[in-house]
């Protein structure tokens, strides 16, 4: 099964600094919207195995399985990349949002988070609902991670759920996670996440009324089915979370009722 391809390909892609960029990105926009639909997944994301991976001594890029359309992720979906990029067997099972151009974005560092306390607690009881927050004096609606961590029925496989939703204060953007597993101590059979854009009043329900809803421009950025261990679990969640002081605390702090 072919993953990765690191010979110089035909085709160049120009500096973003480049006079020559602005034509390479419409053509390059021309090809992307010209991939079978049948390509992509229910989600818009591309299966990994369909893409080529080349390094080289400025950068990495990617392209589709012919080697005729660049592939850039999203600025969600890079970091997921870049801690997948050396594993190959997760490579295997994902999907991933491309775009046809460059983004120019950056993203803050991300750290990891210990949730053992959360899983015994739904285990026993069947259900937690979590949230952390950062105070800020000016805000009327702080930056927030809402947990929620359930078990469901035995006549749905009692499996283990979690949702998170982490909002930066400032955006109409709110972070989202689902994952499902058996017990979250061995192993997860799924995980994927999305970028939802919010309007006040959504973002209001979300992180003041704590309710699960999902706001207009629902976009998924990544998924892997199969199983993975619960600690690259995390992981992919601290590397997808942008805000590190929140997953930090995740668990401990303002647990509601």
């Amino acid at each position: 099964m072919r993953i990765w391809n690191k010979r110089k390909l035909n085709m160049k892609i120009p500096s973003i600094t480049s006079p020559k960029y602005r034509d390479f990105i419409i053509k390059n926009k021309k090809k992307f919207m010209e991939i079978s639909r049948d390509v992509f997944t229910k989600d818009g994301l591309i299966k990994c195995n369909d893409v080529i991976f080349e390094n080289n001594a400025r950068a990495r890029y990617f392209w589709y399985k012919h080697k005729t359309v660049a592939l850039f992720p999203t600025i969600y979906s890079s970091p997921i990349i870049q801690y997948l990029i050396d594993k190959p067997l997760l490579w295997n099972n994902c999907a991933i949002r491309f775009t046809y151009t460059r983004s120019v974005h950056a993203r803050a560092p991300m750290f990891g988070v210990p949730f053992e306390k959360a899983i015994r607690i739904v285990m026993e009881k069947g259900f937690i609902k979590s949230k952390f927050y950062l105070p800020k004096k000016n805000d009327y609606i702080y930056p927030s991670l809402l947990i929620y961590l359930n078990r469901r029925k035995e006549s749905n496989n009692s499996m283990l759920e979690l949702q998170a939703w982490l909002y930066i204060d400032g955006s109409a953007e709110v972070f989202y996670i689902h994952s499902e597993s058996p017990d979250f101590i061995n192993s997860v059979n799924h995980i994927d996440g999305a970028i939802m854009h919010c309007d006040q009043q959504e973002i209001h329900d979300i992180f003041i009324n704590n309710k699960k809803i999902k706001c207009r421009d629902y976009q998924k950025q990544f998924r892997i089915d199969g199983s993975i261990s619960v600690n690259e679990m995390i992981i992919l969640i601290d590397v997808f979370f942008p805000l590190e002081e929140l997953t930090q605390e995740a668990f401990s702090v303002e647990k509601l009722e």
